[in-house]
């Protein structure tokens, strides 16, 4: 690959999101295994999905807890699940990731235009403040917290600290 479109430090060195980036055929759907998941996975912790997930399933009725337990089970093994599926769609519904040409509404695949999308937010760090990294770093229960806690960035800070 000639030159990356992904540029940002979470998903610039990663060939497999790099392919994302500019063929549909790299789709990364549910089924989908390895590291460039867990890089997803730790985005949408870091932007705050999770945390959207969670309050939506106590708004329906279901069982917070087993769908942030689900998650976790899934990061642990860089699998791209139910639970990482549903996090990618609460993240495009409220960034209005939809390709206007071909759908009517937000899907739970990370396609060219997602992946551009979070790259973009991981390159600027412009979806939460600091104030609300470090939040939701402090109420991290899941497998990706020591990570975070590591110094793993999203945007051009360290999530979680000053």
């Amino acid at each position: 690959m000639a030159s990356k479109i992904l540029t940002s430090t979470l998903f610039r060195d990663d060939a497999r999101l790099q392919m994302t980036a500019i063929d549909h055929r790299y789709h990364v759907t549910v089924g989908d295994q390895g590291v460039h998941v867990r890089r997803i996975q730790f985005f949408l912790y870091g932007v705050g999905a999770l945390q959207v997930m969670y309050a939506e399933d106590v708004a329906s009725g279901e069982d917070p807890e087993m769908t942030a337990s689900l998650f976790n089970a899934e990061a642990e093994v860089m699998e791209y699940g139910t639970a990482t599926a549903k996090a990618v769609l609460i993240y495009k519904q409220m960034n209005k990731i939809i390709g206007y040409g071909y759908q009517t509404s937000a899907d739970n695949i990370v396609g060219v235009l997602t992946i551009r999308h979070m790259d973009k937010i991981a390159r600027t760090g412009t979806s939460k403040s600091t104030e609300e990294r470090k939040t939701i770093t402090a109420s991290a229960t899941n497998a990706l917290k020591p990570a975070v806690m590591a110094g793993m960035t999203v945007g051009s800070r360290v999530i979680g600290r000053s």
